[in-house]
């Protein structure tokens, strides 16, 4: 006989909460209601995250067992967090006389706490368990509270200029309550718009003011009109666990309308080239606040504040470039971080390469004066920021000495993933389809070489749990500047690799091809 579908999921700290959350279990199941708690539910030798998630998907309710190391707990942080992202009711349990309750984020401060007593042995005769019980049998009604920004990376350094004077607009003036407003990051490609609104997102007290979630999307400069559809149901989806039914672009834009209504919400618009892109996400939410990074400052709405994100300044630029570096070599790094022009991709791809020489066995020192003499033979020289043809030549020069430490084939494997279209996530078994056509390379040696390019930051991002990969736009560009010829002949090898008589005949359960065929076929 299978075990009871779980209804209630157990969250607590084993620092102070294992006696509570044990004694919870065995009583609630005694009432008949199932539930699941790491210590019988986990399985060795798997995933723990990844069972976590998938038992908080199965349940109603999280029931948090609140003490003071659950308020202190990542994890425990974690739990509620994606349940409260996947329409979960979280209810907190009093487990603990000392709980500090300015600590807590506003959702939680707000809501009622169970009071059931402190002792695990008599929590029956607590004088709220028949209500706890009772509520636990019924529905759940709670709102999806999305998240959806992506994570911040390892080597993000602070750039509390904008930062903060994105943070003053968005938030009243005690920082405590949102300001419905559209604001922008402006400025070039590779000086860390997006990385500032990742982390904008990222930030408590932001979370805390937009407390009915966090929506993320990107646009790109070739957004077709399915595309975009696309980009509104996967809002949709965030905010109600399903997309809309609606047969036309304009009835999915007024769901998307109707969801965003009454809420506190913070909307990012990444990446944003034109302005008929930008409108159906304007629309509605007269509660929300939105983010929009942008190269085009005409593509902004009237009104909207914008802030320039240039090139770093040198003390930020020198605490990108020096990461992981020692505090040697100071002024060597700052001239190089001012040769780089303070330009957050440069300095990323420089400080990548930095640590690969070290870990050969150079000094700082050596490994500076490579990367200068290397950065010389390519022609880096002194370069403006701000003209379009200069920011080409310099990456292009620093982007050939990153791949100059990489051998041919290699070089050539990460030229392929040019074909991929413009801000997408990649999933990796796409790449390893078109890696295995193309260099006859197998699941393993793909991710390897995967886990390189993102070593020397050649890849925007690679995540590894969701298996999926990104290249940032100016390095996608220099990847089909230097594979152009063979672009149409890649895309058809990558086709070929499906091995199907008919498109149609695809599994229902590829993650890729079906939302970009058409894409690859007029490449091709």
């Amino acid at each position: 006989m299978t075990d009871p579908v779980p209804r209630v999921f157990i969250s607590y700290a084993r620092a102070d909460g294992e006696p509570f959350a044990q004694a919870l279990h065995e009583v609630l199941q005694r009432e008949n209601i199932a539930c699941w708690l790491d210590r019988y539910g986990l399985e060795g030798g798997h995933d723990w995250w990844l069972q976590i998630k998938q038992a908080l998907e199965q349940v109603s309710f999280v029931v948090l067992v609140m003490t003071p190391g659950a308020q202190r707990s990542e994890n425990v942080e974690k739990e509620w967090r994606f349940a409260r992202q996947n329409g979960v009711c979280v209810y907190p349990v009093k487990a603990s006389p000392q709980l500090d309750f300015n600590s807590m984020p506003r959702w939680m401060r707000d809501a009622h706490f169970y009071d059931l007593g402190y002792d695990p042995n008599a929590l029956q005769r607590g004088v709220e368990w028949e209500n706890f019980v009772k509520h636990l049998r019924g529905d759940c009604r709670a709102l999806r509270v999305p998240f959806m920004a992506p994570e911040l990376t390892a080597n993000f350094v602070e750039r509390p200029n904008e930062f903060n004077e994105i943070v003053a607009k968005l938030l009243d003036e005690r920082r405590e309550n949102p300001v419905a407003i559209t604001t922008a990051l402006s400025g070039a490609g590779g000086f860390g718009k997006t990385t500032l609104a990742i982390a904008i997102c990222h930030d408590q007290t932001i979370q805390e003011a937009f407390d009915d979630g966090i929506l993320w999307v990107t646009l790109g400069e070739n957004l077709t009109e399915n595309d975009l559809l696309d980009r509104v149901q996967d809002l949709i989806y965030a905010l109600q666990g399903r997309k809309s039914d609606a047969p036309t672009p304009r009835s999915a834009i007024d769901d998307l309308k109707r969801l965003l209504e009454d809420r506190d919400i913070l909307m990012v618009i990444d990446d944003v080239w034109h302005r008929k892109d930008l409108e159906p996400f304007l629309q509605g939410g007269k509660r929300c606040a939105r983010l929009i990074t942008t190269r085009k400052r005409n593509v902004l709405p009237d009104g909207a504040q914008a802030i320039n994100v240039d090139a770093m300044k040198d003390g930020e630029a020198l605490d990108l470039l020096s990461l992981g570096l020692g505090e040697d070599e100071r002024e060597g790094l700052r001239r190089l971080a001012r040769r780089l022009g303070n330009w957050a991709l440069l300095l990323k791809l420089a400080n990548s390469v930095l640590r690969n020489r070290i870990s050969r066995g150079e000094s700082l020192r050596q490994a500076l004066e490579y990367a200068n003499r290397a950065y010389d033979r390519r022609g880096l020289g002194a370069f403006d920021p701000a003209n379009p043809e200069d920011q080409r030549n310099a990456a292009a020069a620093t982007l050939k000495v990153s791949l100059d430490q990489l051998d041919q084939q290699d070089r050539e494997r990460f030229s392929e993933l040019a074909i991929f279209p413009e801000d997408v996530d990649v999933p990796l078994s796409a790449v390893e389809r078109l890696w295995r056509a193309t260099g006859a390379l197998d699941d393993v040696d793909s991710q390897r070489l995967c886990e390189r390019l993102d070593e020397f930051s050649l890849l925007q991002r690679l995540d590894l749990g969701k298996r999926t990969l990104r290249l940032h736009d100016v390095v996608r560009r220099y990847a089909i500047d230097q594979h152009r010829a063979q672009l149409s002949q890649t895309h058809q090898k990558f086709l070929d690799a499906y091995g199907v008589a008919r498109w149609a005949d695809l599994p229902p359960e590829e993650p890729y091809l079906w939302d970009h065929l058409a894409y690859h076929l007029i490449a091709a």
